[in-house]
């Protein structure tokens, strides 16, 4: 603030002045800033420049849901579990209300990590005349790195990609059966972990003998066995009179059996 004088010969007068210096305008804070999905985020703009600036977010490029800028550049607000990312923002400061001439902007790259949560089901069932085609889903950002708990592995025949965690290949014969197994997903962020149930089916094959031998008068019995997922019923057609068959596969044959050979 200045004071001019003016002085004649009838005397003096004095106005104040005020003289004022607008100077540009320059972001000096990072124009970069990362943060967390759950966690309070708090960040402040800065810039030089007269008069202070208003700050504001370029329309076509938003700020993520649950985060606002002040006009003093105050970025506050909590980012919702789910929606981590990569956002490129344009944020811009002006001192001009009526002119957006002088508005200077700042490209931001605003990243939300976000801890891996596993979407998809815990159930898998597969069959070992078929590849399999089962990929875990997570929300996460950073993309999660995949693996099994430490000391475990898949069934033979099936492996597990770490960076889709898609589960691939043909079980091989002879693992029919249920497995349980716990998945892991990985980021920065942290680790989220699920147990998985793998069912394994398998064409039924028999393993026993196809003929058996007994004497007549003597009680015996005989177990029919198979391979394969799940477990079967048994189920015996033209049993002779004196035999029979129970739904887990054991033949008892007493002493009334007729002497003969028998197709079952």
């Amino acid at each position: 603030n200045l004071v001019f004088t003016a002085t004649d010969s009838s005397g003096s007068t004095k106005q104040n002045f005020t003289l004022t210096v607008n100077s540009p305008l320059a972001f000096t804070s990072a124009n970069a800033y990362t943060a967390s999905t759950g966690s309070p985020v708090s960040f402040n703009l800065a810039a030089t420049g007269f008069p202070a600036p208003a700050f504001s977010v370029d329309p076509p490029t938003p700020l993520p849901a649950g985060l606002t800028l002040s006009a003093a550049g105050e970025l506050t607000g909590t980012v919702a579990s789910g929606n981590g990312g990569l956002f490129n923002i344009i944020l811009k400061a002006s001192n001009a209300p009526s002119s957006t001439a002088d508005d200077v902007p700042q490209s931001f790259a605003l990243t939300i990590n976000d801890k891996p949560q596993i979407t998809s089901g815990s159930a898998i069932t597969l069959s070992t005349t078929s590849p399999s085609n089962f990929t875990p889903v997570a929300t996460a950002f950073p993309a999660p790195v995949w693996s099994l708990a430490t000391g475990t592995t898949l069934p033979a025949g099936l492996s597990l990609d770490p960076t889709t965690g898609a589960i691939t290949g043909t079980p091989a014969s002879g693992t029919g059966g249920s497995y349980t197994r716990v998945i892991n997903a990985t980021n920065s962020a942290g680790v989220a972990s699920q147990k998985v149930t793998i069912t394994i089916n398998e064409p039924l094959s028999f393993t026993s003998a196809n003929n058996y031998t007994v004497y007549s008068g003597t009680p015996v019995s005989f177990q029919v066995t198979t391979s394969g997922f799940p477990a079967p019923i048994y189920l015996g057609n033209n049993l002779p009179l004196g035999t029979a068959l129970s739904l887990s596969g054991l033949l008892t044959v007493d002493n009334t059996v007729s002497v003969g050979s028998y197709t079952i």
